[in-house]
């Protein structure tokens, strides 16, 4: 297989994440009203078939938490590979974004909770065939003064 275009995009700015989301939900939505002939009156149902469509969680997915980072591995199926992945990294989520195989219309996103705070610039990532593997260091936590001066006693 073709290598895929994987491309890491931090940011700790949710508002780009919820535009672009926005985005593919109307354009799902209205497929979706196009398809029932364009019969007026279920603007909501459509909406929310369309949100199911769009955005999930990761399926196939584990995480393990270690002292210094996330690891994550995931089953890349529903994402047609070779049109490109891009991975949204938050400091508490990290969303997927891609087109599903053989299909037109939005992009679709799959998300997933971070068990610990991370560091969105420090992304490592290896994929093989559908599998994706995703290393993401933790923020350092600070050590307060009292921690400190226990841990020297």
């Amino acid at each position: 297989m073709k290598n895929a275009d994987l491309r890491i995009t931090p940011t700790d700015d949710p508002s780009i994440l919820h535009k672009r989301i926005g985005d593919a939900v109307s354009m799902r939505a209205y497929q979706i009203f196009e398809r029932r002939g364009r019969a007026a009156g279920r603007d909501r149902e459509d909406w929310k078939l369309a949100e199911s469509d769009v955005v999930r969680p990761l399926c196939c997915c584990g995480v393990l938490e270690l002292d210094d980072k996330v690891e994550l591995a995931a089953d890349l199926q529903e994402f047609d590979l070779a049109r490109g992945i891009e991975i949204l990294a938050e400091p508490h989520c990290l969303t997927l974004c891609g087109r599903p195989p053989g299909k037109a219309g939005p992009e679709i996103f799959r998300t997933v909770q971070m068990p610990a705070e991370v560091d969105v610039a420090r992304i490592e990532c290896d994929l093989e065939e559908h599998l994706l593997k995703v290393r993401i260091f933790k923020v350092a936590q600070p050590i307060y003064r009292e921690q400190a001066s226990v841990a020297w006693e």
